[in-house]
């Protein structure tokens, strides 16, 4: 019996130690930062901002 009960939970931590491993998938498309560029300017102002674009991925985009 303690032997049973003893396979039983080494068979379920082997199963359980595999569930939560998962590779890690970069995302489609480009990413953009800062996702939020808010500005206020009055009539005839200027303003220059640097905006970064990346591709995460390993394709063309």
């Amino acid at each position: 019996m303690l032997k049973k009960l003893a396979f039983i939970i080494l068979i379920v931590s082997f199963i359980l130690s595999f569930s939560g491993v998962q590779a890690q998938i970069p995302g489609e498309g480009l990413t953009i930062s800062p996702p939020i560029l808010e500005l206020t300017l009055k009539p005839g102002e200027t303003s220059n901002q640097i905006i970064k674009i990346t591709n995460p991925t390993r394709k063309l985009v």
